[in-house]
């Protein structure tokens, strides 16, 4: 497995991970691409997720179901 360093933090894809990508990409993109071209999209790809992706607290989605109830029974 080998690890490369982004700015956001540590990612490691194995060789089998970029392999999908590099599949998954053919079929959306209709062309063929480079491992190292496959490698930075997908690091860049990981790195939007690890920014914007975190998961909602139980607190929140309670405080979101009770006040969303309060609002129905008005």
């Amino acid at each position: 497995m080998e690890t490369y360093k982004v700015k956001s933090g540590l990612f490691m894809l194995s060789q089998k991970a970029l392999e999908e990508f590099k599949i998954l990409w053919s079929k959306e993109f209709g062309e063929e691409i480079s491992d190292e071209f496959a490698m930075a999209e997908a690091t860049q790809l990981l790195t939007i997720f690890d920014v914007i992706y975190h998961p909602i607290k139980k607190e929140w989605l309670e405080e979101y179901e009770n006040g969303k109830n309060r609002q129905h029974s008005k």
